[in-house]
C-alpha cells in the first residue's frame, strides 16, 4: 500500500453494518491482506464469537478490496463483484469479541471475470479459517 491508496470504502460497496475490513494492510501482485477487530456489536457475532458466515464475507470483501485496489491504481472504474463459489472451506475455531482477524488471499487463477482465490484467516499466529473462493466480477 502506498500513501495514494484509497479509504477502502472507496474499493468496495459495503457499508456499515456490513463492512468487515479495518484496514487493507498489503497488496501484491498477486497477494493481498486485510484485518477487521471484531467488536461486541458486529452484526455476525453470537454470544461473544464471530461466526463462521462473518468470516466467509470478511474473506470475500478481502477479494473485493484487491479488485477494486487493481482498477483504482490501472485508472479503471470499480466493478461489483459476487461470490461465485465457497470450497475447502476450513474452521478451526471461531475467534471471540476483541481479537482481530487477519486474512491473506493469493490469487490461484484468473480466467475472464471468475478469478480462484486460496485465503487464509489467523488470529495471531493461530489459523483459525482456510478455503478456497470464486470471485465473479461484473463486465
Amino acid at each position: 500500500m502506498t500513501a495514494s491508496t484509497p479509504d477502502i470504502k472507496q474499493l468496495i460497496p459495503q457499508r456499515e453494518p456490513i463492512l468487515m475490513i479495518d484496514d487493507f494492510n498489503f497488496v501484491g501482485e498477486k497477494e493481498c491482506s486485510s484485518s477487521l477487530k471484531i467488536s461486541g456489536n458486529n452484526i455476525f457475532c453470537n454470544e461473544e464469537r464471530f461466526m463462521e458466515v462473518g468470516i466467509i464475507e470478511h474473506t470475500a470483501q478481502t477479494a473485493a478490496a484487491y479488485v477494486g485496489y487493481l482498477s483504482f491504481i490501472r485508472g479503471f472504474p470499480i466493478r461489483l463483484g459476487y461470490i461465485g463459489e465457497v470450497k475447502k472451506f476450513h474452521l478451526n475455531s471461531l475467534p471471540s469479541v476483541g481479537e482481530t482477524l487477519i486474512t491473506k488471499l493469493e490469487v490461484l487463477s484468473q480466467i475472464n471475470n471468475i478469478t480462484l482465490v486460496g485465503t487464509e484467516t489467523k488470529v495471531g499466529e493461530c489459523i483459525i479459517a482456510t478455503g478456497k473462493m470464486k470471485i465473479a466480477m461484473d463486465q
